[in-house]
């Protein structure tokens, strides 16, 4: 903890400035009828996989929630060189995406229920219109 009024009057040495090592977090999401524990599995494979992953510490997955329309999952890892950072996540999407085939697990899209409220009215509003209604 440094406080305030050393920031302010005297020089601070940033230690982690020369440092390129970092982490990694690739979200992803599977439908809900996917087995949790399955998708662990998988999804630990393909991070171990990656060959810009620092294998100490060791890729992690965690699953972080029940989203609006899937189970969430995180990869977490660390690479040498946090400049890298967009191209592991590419190549992590696209073994996630290969290896997700493999398996038969689906990333699912968002689903919304619409619940009509007073249908007898609408069957007023789509009724045909008679070709004397079309002639005005």
């Amino acid at each position: 903890i440094v406080p305030n009024s050393e920031l302010i009057s005297n020089s601070v040495t940033n230690w982690t400035h020369s440092d390129t090592i970092g982490r990694v977090i690739i979200p992803v999401g599977v439908a809900y009828d996917s087995d949790p524990r399955h998708v662990e599995s998988v999804l630990t494979k393909v991070a171990n996989s990656l060959d810009l992953a620092l294998k100490r510490p060791a890729p992690v997955v965690l699953f972080v929630r029940f989203g609006e329309s899937s189970l969430d999952f995180e990869i977490r890892l660390f690479i040498r060189d946090i400049n890298n950072k967009l191209y592991v996540l590419s190549e992590a999407n696209f073994a996630i995406a290969q290896a997700f085939k493999e398996e038969n697990i689906e990333i699912p899209f968002p689903h919304r229920d619409v619940y009509l409220k007073n249908v007898s009215n609408l069957s007023e509003l789509v009724k045909p219109q008679s070709k004397t209604d079309t002639d005005e």
